[in-house]
């Protein structure tokens, strides 16, 4: 239930993707590489910041 309540809408990508996915904003062509541990997905971002999934705008 933690992860549904943190992620809402972004739950989706927590569950179907795996450490080392590319992690692609097709509006801003920026991109990263998600880091998944078992309560948290990270993006590590091209600048080498680490954000959680929750932090990077998708739209």
């Amino acid at each position: 239930m933690e992860i549904e309540d943190h992620y809402g809408d972004l739950q989706e990508i927590y569950f179907e993707s795996q450490s080392g996915d590319l992690i692609i904003n097709t509006q801003t062509k920026k991109f990263g590489i998600i880091t998944k541990n078992w309560k948290r997905a990270n993006v590590i971002t091209q600048q080498g910041d680490t954000l959680d999934l929750f932090e990077i705008p998708i739209n």
